[in-house]
């Protein structure tokens, strides 16, 4: 699969006119930004455990402040065999919500190995309305969201439909490459898959979701073609 993120420094003209072209009226001022890297909002709103649901689909997690050792892997964070399924910025649904990350997925199976690819501290580690089993790591006022993990039931759900197998807990400190859980398809997911985000806050807690393919982690030197990874 070609992302239309992956292909920002070629074609992000011409691509940014044929997205804002495809996409709803309402959302169309938006598709130049979304194609040129421009931050995607958050907001905060304590209505729902373990983040609410806002109407660009995303979700918010408190910034807990933490700054520590970093490091950095550039590779697809869940075991092979995988194919890209999903680019950010995509138009999701007959809503038409601008997809906030990068999905991998796991040719119909469960039970992949998921792995962090930067270090930090998990800031959550539980179950999601939305994305289900989740784990958020955190460093320097960036977040990494890993969602959709085994086991459980496809469908929004404010309650577990299955056992986790997130292999981390909140407080923990993990090292780029750390394995966090096993890939599913829990929450509002179509088939298994791992749901990839990156988010950069503030010092007030304001949280920004980010196109992978052009921002630098803590630790990471150069940008990673993130589009380029799978089968």
């Amino acid at each position: 699969m070609i992302c239309l993120a992956g292909l920002y420094f070629s074609f992000m003209a011409a691509g940014a006119a044929i997205l804002a072209d495809t996409m709803p009226a309402w959302a169309q001022d938006d598709a130049w930004g979304w194609m040129l890297g421009t931050p995607q909002p958050t907001a905060k709103d304590p209505g729902l455990p373990g983040g609410t649901s806002f109407s660009n689909g995303s979700f918010y997690w408190s910034l807990d402040g933490f700054i520590g050792p970093v490091s950095f892997v550039c590779m697809m964070p869940v075991e092979g065999p995988a194919r890209m399924s999903s680019c950010f910025g995509d138009t999701e649904g007959r809503d038409g919500h601008a997809h906030t990350g990068i999905d991998w997925a796991t040719n119909h199976e469960e039970g992949r190995w998921v792995w962090t690819p930067f270090g930090g501290k998990v800031t959550s580690a539980g179950w999601n309305y939305y994305l289900g089993w989740t784990v958020v790591i955190e460093n320097d006022e960036w977040q990494v969201i890993l969602g959709h993990l085994c086991c459980g039931a496809s469908g929004k759900s404010h309650t577990a439909t299955g056992p986790t197998s997130i292999a981390v807990a909140t407080g923990d400190l993990v090292i780029a490459g750390d394995v966090v859980g096993k890939s599913g398809t829990t929450g509002n997911s179509t088939g298994p898959h791992l749901h990839f985000e990156i988010r950069q806050c503030d010092q007030d807690g304001n949280c920004n979701v980010m196109n992978p393919n052009v921002v630098r982690l803590p630790g990471q030197d150069g940008l990673c073609a993130w589009e380029s990874f799978g089968d």
